[in-house]
């Protein structure tokens, strides 16, 4: 027991960085995003109807989600996701099972000129019908494949010119 709460508060340690290097990580975040937006479309699209500040611009791609366990690691299967819409800030997905909302960290990975990886949270979770569930995510900083060993495989296989049989 003791060496599981030295552990935890070894992590929770190397998580409670100071505020710049937090702000640092999300701009990295909104960079990464912006220019897959300012890519994608030379028109974003606005929310309509809703008291967002954000622009979002509509996307769909496949993507896969991992929640990180109580031992603050990335395994167990890989959600598959299609992406609903994307702005500076996260992106909502659209998958086949709910998450909670709340503390535990998730890892996003999608194909835009090659595999982007994220780390974030649920901030929203939403069943739209049909056994679907709209979730928005907030993501938090860009991590490398080599951090999120769990996903690497299948993210590679994301790219649309891979042909699945």
């Amino acid at each position: 027991m003791l060496r599981l709460l030295e552990r935890f508060t070894n992590l929770s340690a190397k998580r409670c960085v100071d505020p710049f290097a937090t702000r640092q990580k999300k701009q990295e975040v909104w960079k990464c995003l912006r220019r897959i937006m300012d890519l994608a479309s030379a028109r974003s699209l606005e929310s309509g109807g809703d008291a967002r500040n954000d622009t979002r611009l509509e996307l769909c791609a496949p993507g896969l989600l991992q929640v990180e366990t109580e031992e603050r690691q990335f395994s167990g299967e890989p959600i598959l996701v299609f992406t609903n819409n994307l702005s500076e800030h996260g992106v909502a997905v659209i998958a086949r099972q709910p998450l909670e909302i709340g503390e535990s960290q998730v890892a996003f990975a999608f194909w835009h000129e090659g595999p982007l990886y994220f780390l974030g949270c649920v901030r929203r979770c939403q069943h739209v019908g049909g056994g679907f569930w709209a979730i928005g995510l907030e993501l938090s900083e860009t991590i490398s494949k080599t951090e999120l060993q769990s996903l690497r495989v299948l993210a590679e296989k994301l790219s649309p010119e891979t042909t699945w049989e």
